[in-house]
């Protein structure tokens, strides 16, 4: 998967790290303003070694965690500007009294009455009851969901949050039945797209033969579909700003599909071939190739395991609207 913290001189964004015998370790998070909704993720207490975590100004809801105290190491947490409820649980508000830990969360969530400390035990018995009932009543609303969907419905593995498993229908609806066509190649057709909330995407429809996927056995396409679904969730993976951004893929049988974040000004060699090269001054080309060197030392060094693009050429490195480049083809 991908480090977050290399390369040392681009790093990601909002991501404090430190480096101890060549381990990486990540000291400070900020993701202040960054849209981030519902309950505080459980996978921050994980991070044993933060010493500074923000996560002010977004939509989190639900009550402030107590893992976050068992964070031996935290002495800053900014929670202001949220949706929290509840009181900033005991052991956080000891470690801020002793001096360990500054503490900023809204006035609502501050405890400042001996009722409402008190009020604390019986309001958990409570909440948790609360959380079961709603647990029940989403497990039955999943169920009767997935009985709905169970006809022609595809039993692939779930993509981490934040991506997709894009049935052929979907595929063919985003991309108004495969109406424009912005890109092709030995793997096939690339179609521009749009998903639900208007985002542009490029959608590339794999070629049978790429995978070497035929009309043969069954077992001979199950092995095949589970070698793409490999390939398709090591680009989850990956994330790099100088790396083409993964969306999702599509595999139910009937066609296999990469879905990417539509980058408008295509690909550099049709570019330089353009009319557009003659604006294209020295320092922006040398920027280009500053942006491509940056991916692929990302691939080589940021991975684990290391990732060996193999085709590097000017028609896989895209250009988005400002000329930043990205390298795609790259899993």
């Amino acid at each position: 998967s991908g480090d977050p913290c290399a390369p040392r001189l681009f790093p990601w964004e909002g991501v404090g790290c430190s480096v101890n015998n060549s381990n990486h370790q990540i000291k400070s998070l900020n993701l202040s303003s960054s849209g981030l909704q519902g309950p505080i993720a459980l996978a921050f207490r994980n991070l044993s070694l933060l010493e500074s975590l923000d996560l002010s100004n977004n939509i989190l809801k639900g009550v402030v965690p107590e893992f976050l105290a068992d964070l031996k190491n935290l002495k800053f947490l900014n929670l202001k500007g949220n949706n929290l409820t509840g009181f900033v649980p005991r052991s956080l508000r000891k470690r801020t009294m002793a001096g360990g830990l500054a503490l900023s969360v809204d006035e609502h969530n501050i405890c400042h009455s001996r009722s409402c400390r008190e009020g604390n035990r019986i309001v958990v018995p409570v909440v948790v009851s609360t959380l079961v009932i709603v647990l029940i009543i989403a497990l039955v609303i999943i169920c009767i969901m997935r009985r709905e969907r169970k006809i022609g419905a595809y039993s692939g593995p779930l993509l981490p949050s934040g991506k997709r498993r894009f049935t052929y229908s979907e595929v063919s609806s985003i991309t108004n039945n495969f109406n424009k066509v912005i890109g092709k190649g030995g793997f096939g057709i690339v179609y521009l797209g749009s998903l639900e909330d208007g985002t542009e995407i490029a959608v590339k429809m794999i070629n049978d033969s790429s995978f070497g996927k035929s009309k043969g056995s069954s077992s001979s396409s199950t092995q095949v579909s589970k070698e793409f679904q490999v390939e398709a969730e090591l680009l989850l993976t990956v994330h790099h700003r100088n790396l083409a951004s993964f969306v999702g893929y599509c595999d139910d049988g009937r066609s296999m599909a990469l879905i990417y974040e539509y980058m408008a000004n295509g690909n550099l060699q049709d570019y330089l071939s353009s009319e557009n090269a003659e604006d294209l001054s020295w320092e922006k080309r040398l920027h280009i190739a500053i942006d491509s060197a940056q991916g692929l030392e990302y691939l080589h060094h940021g991975c684990r395991p290391p990732i060996v693009h193999r085709d590097v050429k000017t028609a896989n490195i895209l250009l988005n609207d400002n000329l930043e480049a990205k390298i795609a083809d790259f899993g």
